[in-house]
């Protein structure tokens, strides 16, 4: 999974780099490779910096929990990451119109569609391959749904 490098004043001399959530792992900031240290409140990161001082780091979500959160070192709000533009959010956004037609299921659809189509948004992808993988996706998120709606209709209904 792609790593964005972070710089913070104190870690010159470190290799401090975001790891983005995982199916199975949330957000990770790693210093020299390594996993930072865990801190003493939920969600919590001691980062060591380069004097020998111990930093305290945290997560501020940023569109919901949808995009890259941002980093929080000692009070000081650090963006890893540019923003999506609003109209890459409005772009990423299309299969949440599922919610007017499709009840629960198709916002459960939109929204992981959502998600994926912000993360490809991320990728190093030429732009134009990003706008069209994205709009694939959000064409397919409306097949997926009509595919588990009937699916789910028939079984509710022998």
């Amino acid at each position: 999974m792609k790593t964005y490098p972070i710089q913070i004043e104190g870690f010159e001399n470190q290799q401090v780099e975001f790891k983005p959530a995982g199916l199975a792992s949330g957000p990770q900031v790693l210093v020299n490779g390594k996993p930072a240290e865990k801190g003493p409140e939920r969600g919590q990161m001691l980062l060591r910096r380069d004097d020998g001082k111990v930093a305290t780091a945290d997560w501020k979500q940023t569109m919901l929990g949808f995009d890259l959160p941002k980093l929080v070192v000692d009070g000081e709000v650090i963006e890893i990451v540019e923003p999506l533009k609003w109209y890459e959010l409005v772009w990423c956004a299309l299969p949440v119109a599922l919610i007017t037609i499709g009840g629960a299921l198709g916002a459960l659809v939109g929204v992981i569609v959502f998600t994926l189509n912000a993360r490809l948004f991320r990728s190093d992808l030429n732009p134009v391959i990003r706008y069209l993988l994205t709009g694939l996706t959000s064409f397919a998120s409306a097949l997926v749904y009509v595919l588990l709606a009937t699916l789910l209709y028939t079984v509710l209904n022998p």
